[in-house]
């Protein structure tokens, strides 16, 4: 599927608001700790996501369980990808599945961390504006 097409059918539209059972419902602006990586992440709240890196673009499903207050699990498969290199010059294959804990952040945004450590985070995650 053409990029144009795969960004139209996850984000067709949508406005969305997060929710206390679901706080990353919406569009994010993801940046790596070391500056080397900014990414688009989108979630619905029907479990559709997608992500935009370098060139880039994935469609994921995805759950979300609350681990603690202020602690999210998030499990998520990649469904659909256009082949192309992300920000790091990796490709993500379809079906590969990741698991990873998002901490949320006074003030909006969040953390995300490959383990519930929150000591392990690796990026953060803040709100974009969306039309």
């Amino acid at each position: 599927m053409a990029t144009a097409t795969l960004l139209a059918v996850v984000t067709s539209g949508c406005v969305l608001t997060p929710t206390e059972s679901n706080p990353i419902v919406g569009m994010w602006t993801w940046r790596h700790v070391s500056g080397a990586c900014t990414e688009v992440h989108f979630y619905k709240a029907n479990g559709d996501a997608a992500t935009w890196s370098g060139q880039e673009v994935l469609r994921k499903s995805y759950g979300i369980h609350r681990v603690e207050p202020g602690l999210f699990r998030v499990d998520s498969v990649v469904v659909e990808s256009n082949g192309q290199p992300d920000c790091t010059g990796s490709t993500t294959p379809v079906g590969r599945k990741s698991t990873v804990y998002v901490r949320l952040l006074n003030g909006g945004g969040y953390f995300t961390c490959p383990t519930r450590d929150s000591l392990s985070c690796d990026g953060t995650a803040t709100p974009r504006e969306q039309r």
